[in-house]
């Protein structure tokens, strides 16, 4: 049987991942920054209380202890620089996946197959590489190069210092697309990004996320939707690329009574004080900061609309989540998602506030459309449960194995 490593970083929403290659019996070791399983002993209880949140919750039933590795030293390290404000979030990140690259680097011999997390494994796949092994990489966001001028230009407008990707980590994000055998995207956005950027689409992999149904039930009744106030919800890092200032924007500009837009998250201090300046003194705009796995849901569970407004994504896995919750969700084509415009929510083009608003105010007025499309993104995304997207992961690595014994 192929042995199989997957390394995911900090990313753990690939234990789903992980267990899926152990039923099949193909996973000989899983890499992750944390499991969520006491990894950390009594070094937890000295962690700010926003990152013991993230390891709430993060903990898989079922993944054999004996083949997971645990690497939590290049995360704690790189976190702790950036809340002192050592660094910037950008460098954070491409700091956290060099250091994690190089720890994992000595552990892949033997390996038939290495799987990775884009910028976080270029020496280790080059190594996978030179011994025989297949390279597979798991590409989470569009192009780095469709991205980069995206940011350039919103940092522009926004007025605020953007550093290049290029300086930082874009030639180790290139390299990575180079030396993979395989790229597995979330959505045919990301798809395009590649192709236009000169990938070849042979070597391109569709492959969605997913979604915990249970998590996300809808609980409201429906004569409490319709009657009832209205709450906008946005979950994600509050970072230019989110479009959250044209979220704020499109709903301070409407005034509706009895409604209240609710923005889940934390990231750019500077961005945070460009949103607050934005708000001014307006009391039906909310920042939560980070929340536990149980809070959000408890969101998801009493919003009306969800809205995602980002300029750049790779397949948002918090619209999915929107979507189990039963919510219509207003976006982007950018976001990589499965909403179908007009059936389970509304598309504008990223950055255009006046159609961001338009669409907020049509699901404001019509509360029967708005419950009917929330409806239907919960039937929707029972096609992308973390049980289809085993299946589909599955049925791509029989391909993949097929063509290497052909």
């Amino acid at each position: 049987m192929p042995k199989v490593i997957l390394s995911a970083g900090n990313i753990s929403h690939y234990h789903h991942t992980a267990l899926a290659l152990q039923q099949a019996g193909w996973l000989w070791k899983y890499f992750c920054v944390f499991r969520g399983e006491n990894d950390l002993g009594f070094l937890e209880g000295l962690l700010p209380s926003n990152l013991r949140k993230r390891l709430n919750g993060k903990a898989l039933p079922g993944l054999d202890p004996h083949r997971t590795r645990v690497f939590p030293l290049p995360y704690l390290f790189t976190q702790t620089l950036r809340r002192l404000r050592l660094t910037s979030q950008a460098r954070t990140d491409a700091w956290f996946g060099a250091l994690y690259d190089l720890a994992t680097l000595h552990q892949t011999d033997g390996a038939g197959v290495f799987h990775f997390v884009n910028g976080m494994g270029l020496r280790t796949a080059r190594r996978a590489k030179e011994r025989g092994g297949i390279v597979i990489c798991d590409v989470r966001a569009e192009h780095v190069d469709r991205q980069e001028e995206t940011l350039r230009l919103e940092y522009n407008r926004l007025g605020l210092p953007y550093r290049s990707l290029r300086a930082l980590y874009r030639d180790r994000l290139l390299a990575e697309y180079e030396v993979a055998d395989f790229l597995i995207v979330p959505s045919p956005f990301v798809a395009e990004s590649m192709i236009r950027s000169g990938i070849p689409p042979q070597k391109i992999i569709l492959l969605p996320y997913g979604v915990t149904l249970r998590h996300f039930e809808p609980k409201r009744p429906e004569q409490e939707r319709v009657k009832g106030g209205f709450r906008v919800l946005f979950v994600g890092q509050i970072v230019p690329l989110k479009g959250i200032h044209h979220l704020v924007q499109a709903f301070t500009r409407l005034r509706f009574p009895r409604s209240e837009l609710i923005i889940v998250g934390q990231g750019d201090v500077r961005y945070q004080a460009l949103l607050n300046r934005l708000v001014g003194r307006d009391a039906s705009v909310r920042f939560t900061g980070q929340l536990t796995q149980a809070e959000l849901w408890a969101y998801y569970q009493s919003a009306d609309v969800f809205v995602l407004p980002t300029l750049s994504e790779g397949s948002a896995l918090v619209v999915y989540e929107a979507m189990a919750a039963g919510l219509p969700v207003v976006t982007t084509p950018n976001a990589g998602s499965v909403v179908r415009e007009g059936v389970d929510g509304l598309l504008f083009p990223a950055c255009d506030v006046d159609a961001l608003q338009d669409k907020i105010q049509y699901l404001y007025q019509n509360p029967h459309a708005r419950i009917a499309m929330g409806n239907s993104a919960r039937e929707r995304v029972r096609e992308f449960t973390w049980e289809r997207y085993r299946e589909r992961l599955l049925e791509m690595y029989a391909r993949i194995f097929s063509g290497a014994n052909a």
